[in-house]
């Protein structure tokens, strides 16, 4: 594949073929569309061979330029009199970066991952504190609703404590104090 998108796995052997390193290629595309450029541009302007190196660097050490930036500045290029206000969320850049984690066993582990992490974003930290006393609440609901919970309470704390089980008995999760 093109040199833009490999992942930093990539550089030092070419034969991986991983999950991951599909994963942060994706990455790429969705910092792409986000910001009509690749986060590493190839530069035609100097040798291959320097290019390659400058790639190599950036995709193994440096950390891709803003997105709110970039985007910021093409905005107010076009619209010289108005104030950029950031017209996507939060949670798409955070997965975008986390896509493009420069070690492979920190980005989302696969499509489905990256796929729940876009879903569960309707659960807001406000709904979270409110949630989060209430096991009971927690045991009503359905399955899928419990999964949004959790992945965002873990998400939002930081922390393990929120663990939960699947119980076959109950074919449902439970708790674990």
């Amino acid at each position: 594949g093109a040199p833009e998108y490999k992942s930093p796995e990539k550089w030092d052997n070419e034969d991986v073929i991983s999950t991951e390193s599909d994963i942060y290629s994706f990455g790429i595309v969705l910092y792409e569309f986000l910001t009509g450029r690749v986060p590493f541009p190839y530069d035609q302007k100097i040798s291959a061979h320097i290019a390659e190196h400058e790639l190599y660097n950036a995709h193994k050490k440096q950390t891709p330029p803003s997105i709110y930036e970039i985007r910021k500045k093409a905005f107010e290029r076009q619209n010289p009199n108005v104030v950029y206000k950031k017209d996507y969320p939060d949670w798409l850049e955070k997965a975008i970066l986390k896509c493009l984690n420069k070690n492979a066993k920190d980005r989302f582990k696969s499509g489905v991952e990256f796929y729940l992490f876009v879903d569960y974003q309707d659960l807001n930290q406000k709904e979270l504190k409110e949630l989060y006393p209430y096991k009971k609440y927690l045991k009503q609901n359905s399955h899928r609703k419990l999964m949004k919970f959790m992945s965002k309470l873990n998400e939002v704390y930081k922390s393990e404590e929120a663990l939960y089980v699947w119980d076959y008995k109950e074919e449902g999760f439970s708790w674990v104090d």
